[in-house]
């Protein structure tokens, strides 16, 4: 069982470190692997990336909240990667540990926490450090034989199913020319190759994604191109500002409301977004407002998003009932600028089972709006104009790998 470690422990806080050392050496058991940035990652250039594999890669994770760590980007960072993996898996276990010196509420109640919906996790109950790593250790362990299928695994399975029918040859050759080691594959190879390509894509830049396509479009084919193309097309995105989704769009109350920024909104990066989040889980939809709204804004909005599910429910009243009992998890993007807080207060309370997607800016999340809606979770950090306007050209040149692998294959 792979367990990741976030913490931020102080070298003034030797009582916080003891926690981390105790929980360190009590899973070097067999059955126990610790995936943790300061002692798998030393020296390695791209950390930020190896950080995001692993919290694909792991089975479990605990996040240490010390004082330090309410402060820490890097433990924010994870939290929302993991707060926002729980969300989709049930089935993650993921703990939270709250050190001498800071409470439970405090970390659920605490600013740069609290649209992860912390409240929800399980925190383990305080005392020594031993007791602590005990009680950790014992939850691992009734989850170790049924443990959750992670993202990389997924992914893995997906590439396996991509790669059956193709020749095993010219995949490694293809793995090659992407500068993948191929030698040492254990088992059946298809599988072996698979994994270790996971792992790689897992950690990929922007950059990196055309050439893993283009070498791999010509050996597995049009339909099987098309597969992987829809996975990698979102990779661009922040794994840590799509993770902050879920949280909201889960939330019992009325109150689910995104912002995000960008030039490419309503049909590029708005959707981008949420297959980020989503993953392979097709659970969601995202309904578009189109134009400014003029004076009548709200009966505008609420019209639209009513005929979007004209051709499911006619009646409104049976509509009402649908959005209350259905699984899908509908998104509203609404055009710029962000709406007034009457107008989206009105919205919320009419579509309550609606997570509403608020266009905050194009280049940063900087409409003057924002600062009369302090409930609205933004996405953070930010997308730059230069990393959307290279995804979008990304998406272009994939497109045009699919259809002439498609015509070739024909």
């Amino acid at each position: 069982m792979l367990v990741f470690i976030s913490h931020s422990t102080d070298p003034q806080a030797p009582g916080d470190k003891a926690y981390l050392d105790a929980l360190v050496d009590v899973l070097k058991e067999p059955e126990f692997k610790v995936l943790l940035d300061s002692k798998s990652l030393e020296g390695s250039d791209d950390w930020p990336r190896e950080l995001d594999a692993y919290m694909d890669e792991c089975h479990a994770a605990v996040i240490l909240f010390s004082r330090r760590a309410l402060d820490s980007p890097w433990v924010n960072k994870e939290a929302a990667i993991l707060s926002g993996r729980r969300a989709r898996d049930p089935a993650f276990l993921l703990l939270c540990v709250a050190l001498d010196g800071v409470s439970g509420e405090e970390v659920w109640k605490n600013k740069r926490f609290a649209a992860m919906e912390l409240d929800r996790l399980e925190f383990v109950a305080p005392g020594t450090p031993a007791e602590v790593v005990e009680r950790i250790l014992n939850k691992c362990r009734e989850r170790a034989p049924v443990r959750c299928k992670t993202p990389m695994e997924r992914l893995a399975r997906k590439l396996t199913g991509m790669f059956e029918r193709a020749n095993l040859e010219e995949l490694e050759d293809a793995a090659h020319r992407l500068g993948i080691e191929v030698s040492g594959l254990r088992g059946r190879r298809h599988e072996a190759l698979a994994r270790r390509l996971a792992n790689v894509l897992a950690k990929a830049r922007l950059e990196e994604l055309y050439p893993f396509v283009r070498a791999l479009a010509p050996v597995i084919g049009g339909a099987e191109t098309r597969k992987l193309i829809r996975y990698v097309r979102s990779l661009w995105v922040d794994a840590e500002a799509a993770g902050r989704i879920l949280p909201i769009a889960e939330r019992h109350e009325a109150r689910r409301v995104i912002g995000l920024n960008g030039r490419k909104l309503p049909h590029f990066t708005a959707p981008r977004y949420l297959e980020r989040a989503y993953r392979e889980d097709p659970v969601y939809e995202l309904i578009h407002v189109d134009a400014a709204l003029g004076q009548n804004a709200f009966e505008e909005v609420a019209a639209q998003i009513e005929k979007h599910f004209m051709d499911q429910e006619s009646d409104l009243e049976e509509l009402d009932q649908y959005l209350r009992d259905t699984h899908t998890r509908y998104f509203v993007l609404l055009p710029p600028p962000v709406p007034e807080p009457e107008l989206l207060g009105r919205l919320q309370a009419r579509f309550p089972r609606l997570t509403f997607a608020l266009a905050t800016g194009r280049d940063a999340h900087d409409d003057p709006g924002l600062k009369h809606l302090p409930e609205l979770v933004l996405l953070e950090p930010p997308l730059h104009a230069e990393q959307e306007r290279k995804a979008w050209q990304l998406q272009k040149d994939l497109d045009v790998i699919l259809r002439n692998v498609s015509e070739e294959h024909s």
